[in-house]
């Protein structure tokens, strides 16, 4: 997993931050003398101890805040709006932790807790939107830390993308060349830039160039040869980041870095690491675990609901195909008549929506013949508690609480090879594009949807979507 050197540093810049305002907000309580600071070493280490290990937690709601994005660093007004939430939300973190673990921060000393909020929101001010920013601007004008960028493509997204750097560029980014499958090697782009080779030289490009950073701008391409450069490119040590239009339901929905105002997705951390496997392993059984104890009482009250309106299974179960083409048996709680399953003219909407990619219309996204859905499986549907069941299938590791849904055998053969890169890790019950779009974007962009998540593998990401699909839930946004 590949992150630039320069935000390691902010994090620990503000790991450090954070420990010395509360030693400081602590001095300040006991005395202003630093001997009488020490004696009361007994009853200062567990609270240093205490804001040490909630540091970690400080750095990660600034990274849920995107305060570790070049583009929020680098805007001085975008960054102390986001710094400022992030603060608040570490506040209010400090005082649930302390009330639960009985710390003596909140229970026995709020004056400590009122200088450490003072101080640290000061330092943090004066550290990050200050001191860390100008640094960062003038050594990237000093071409003291700059990044050798490769740009692939030569359509109009390209072409742009350099003017504008060539004209405000505070991002360290030194073009090197073009890659291009259209024009021939040693055409000269613009502004001195020429292309250096095609897609497949890649590879050779970025060792004979010393690249850090491959960005993918083709605009003229298909997703099939988007997604082939991306391969290409994985095979090098450079980072990846594609600023296509083929991408744009990712900046249009989630919050990514800009360059010169132009959109950027990383994808530099494609797939998840064994370490991030292993965790999210634990977390699916612990949480479906947990949720099948918790929700039994629901289980057994819809489960005759369903039986009292209409004869049939509880359960409804289908063949799914899964990680890598693999099949398995999947459950919901039935929400339609017996044999619905069989409706030809379904199957056939369903396969042209797939193969066509199109733009949805709201609400076509989930293609069912309304007059085959039961009154309670309207609700189910509404709510998405028809999906409760595939807790048993997290359970037994099928799919996962968060991940690319899981298709039908005749959805996947009409997939086009790119895709099938959704298959490419386990399933799971809710994802990106159940929570950024749901009914509303077309099955092309539900791809890119899931490959974004694929590309970027974080527990805090799985976390967000969890409690973001609660409301989807509650209230049936999307739903079908």
């Amino acid at each position: 997993m590949k992150t630039p050197k320069y935000k390691y540093l902010l994090a620990l810049i503000d790991w450090l931050t954070l420990n010395l305002s509360f030693i400081f907000a602590l001095k300040l309580r006991t005395a202003s003398r630093i001997d009488v600071f020490f004696e009361h070493a007994p009853w200062v280490a567990p609270e240093v101890l205490f804001f040490m290990l909630y540091g970690v937690v400080a750095v990660l709601i600034f990274r849920q805040q995107k305060l570790y994005k070049i583009n929020v660093f680098l805007s001085a007004g975008e960054h102390a709006w986001r710094l400022s939430k992030a603060y608040f939300l570490m506040l209010a973190g400090i005082a649930i932790l302390s009330f639960f673990t009985k710390s003596s921060v909140i229970v026995d000393s709020r004056l400590a807790l009122l200088y450490f909020a003072g101080l640290s929101m000061t330092l943090f001010l004066f550290v990050r939107v200050i001191l860390f920013r100008s640094i960062f601007i003038l050594l990237t004008n000093m071409r003291v830390y700059s990044r050798r960028v490769l740009v692939v493509g030569t359509g109009e997204t390209g072409r742009e993308l350099v003017s504008r750097l060539e004209r405000h560029n505070p991002y360290g980014l030194k073009l090197v060349g073009f890659a291009d499958d259209e024009l021939p090697e040693g055409f000269m782009v613009q502004n001195g830039l020429a292309v250096l080779g095609s897609t497949e030289s890649i590879p050779a490009l970025v060792r004979e160039h010393r690249v850090n950073e491959v960005l993918l701008c083709l605009d003229r391409a298909d997703h099939n040869a988007l997604f082939r450069a991306v391969d290409i490119a994985m095979n090098t040590s450079a980072f990846i980041k594609i600023a296509s239009p083929l991408y744009r339901v990712i900046p249009e929905r989630l919050f990514t870095d800009k360059y010169a105002n132009i959109p950027v997705v990383d994808v530099t951390r494609y797939g998840q690491q064994l370490p991030h496997r292993i965790f999210k392993r634990g977390v699916d059984v612990l949480f479906s675990l947990a949720g099948i104890l918790v929700l039994s009482p629901l289980f057994l009250t819809l489960a005759a609901l369903i039986r009292l309106e209409s004869k049939g299974p509880i359960f409804h179960t289908q063949t799914r195909v899964g990680k890598n083409g693999q099949h398995f048996r999947f459950f919901k709680f039935r929400s339609m008549l017996v044999g619905s399953d069989a409706d030809p003219q379904r199957v056939q909407n369903l396969q042209a929506f797939i193969r066509a990619g199109k733009v949805a219309e709201p609400g076509q996204t989930k293609i069912v013949n309304n007059t085959r859905v039961t009154r309670v499986g309207a609700f189910l549907r509404k709510t998405s508690l028809d999906e409760l069941p595939q807790l048993l299938n997290v359970l037994r590791g099928e799919m996962s609480l968060v991940g690319p849904r899981p298709c039908l055998p005749y959805e996947y053969d009409n997939y086009k090879p790119w895709h099938r890169k959704r298959l490419s890790v386990v399933p799971g019950c809710t994802g990106v594009w159940q929570v950024n779009g749901r009914s509303e974007v077309g099955f092309d962009d539900m791809v890119i949807l899931d490959l974004y998540y694929i590309q970027n593998p974080s527990i805090l990401l799985d976390l967000g979507i969890i409690f973001r699909t609660i409301p989807v839930m509650l209230f049936g946004r999307g739903g079908g």
